[in-house]
């Protein structure tokens, strides 16, 4: 896990008013859970905007120069909606770049400050209390990570994939 920090210049508003489109439970997600055919204990949910155009995003591209192939999409997580304990898959951007799982970063960007009740856990620690703009990062194989909104105002934050080019 990396961590780092980005100038926030992004319109906070505008962010709020995209239109999401409601994204549930994949089945060939990986949940990691107790009793992985009991998903109704949980709202394994959350909405998207993907396909964005990067000149309308021009820092992602400033701010992570050591990237390629990037694709990013933002996410909201409605109070209530979790993403219980799970690693991914990605057939969405393995058919988009013609590329391995194993090549793989992610990076979520923070696009508000923290609010009471907006958890994100990865590699075993929980991150909390961030500012807007500050990002963590991963390799994607098989690292475990959740994200929970379990407070009262819904939860933005930007997901970017790519390949790091500074390995």
């Amino acid at each position: 896990m990396i961590r780092g920090h980005i100038p926030c210049t992004w319109d906070q508003q505008k962010i709020k008013t995209l239109d999401y489109t409601p994204y549930g439970y994949t089945p060939g997600c990986r949940v990691n859970l107790t009793d992985p055919a009991d998903l109704d204990r949980y709202i394994v949910s959350f909405s998207l905007v993907r396909d964005l155009d990067f000149d309308d995003y021009p820092w992602i591209n400033e701010n992570f120069t050591w990237l390629k192939n990037k694709h990013f999409q933002i996410n909201l997580f409605k109070p209530g909606e979790v993403g219980p304990l799970h690693t991914d898959v990605y057939p969405y951007y393995t058919s988009l770049y013609q590329c391995e799982d194993s090549d793989l970063f992610r990076v979520i960007v923070f696009l508000e400050d923290w609010k009471n009740g907006h958890y994100f856990e990865l590699e075993n620690t929980g991150i909390t209390n961030y500012a807007a703009g500050d990002w963590v990062g991963w390799d994607l194989l098989n690292t475990p990570h959740l994200v929970a909104n379990l407070g009262t105002e819904n939860r933005y934050t930007l997901q970017l994939t790519g390949v790091r080019t500074d390995v």
